[in-house]
């Protein structure tokens, strides 16, 4: 997981994968994936960083519960989690609505795939 701080021209409320920070990764590619571990409960939003999209790519997520303890492994937990809403805007933002079906945090990792063709 990674947090913002105001660098490359990303608004500070939107999550920027550390990696893409490190390795400069705020290039335009045609496609692309990324992963979030996030902390949520309940209904969400956020807003990730994803370099490359912009506000006519095409943006699929998914989203499941990780173990922290077993090298942030994805399973299948007891909550049912639904992703509402994938929202792609230019500057490489992608803003997610998405349940996680429980009111407490659950650590959740949150999968983009994108694509900019036609």
């Amino acid at each position: 997981m990674g947090s913002n701080s105001g660098e490359n021209n990303v608004p500070d409320d939107v999550i920027v994968l550390e990696a893409d920070q490190a390795a400069g990764m705020l290039e335009d590619p045609q496609s692309g994936a990324r992963s979030y571990l996030i902390g949520a409960g309940g209904l969400f939003e956020r807003k990730l960083f994803a370099s490359g999209v912009n506000a006519f790519s095409k943006v699929f997520a998914s989203m499941t519960e990780f173990a922290p303890e077993d090298h942030n492994k994805p399973f299948l937990g007891g909550a049912v989690m639904t992703v509402h809403n994938v929202v792609p805007q230019d500057g490489g933002i992608v803003t997610i609505r998405a349940d996680v079906g429980v009111p407490n945090t659950l650590n959740v990792k949150v999968s983009l795939f994108f694509y900019n063709g036609s």
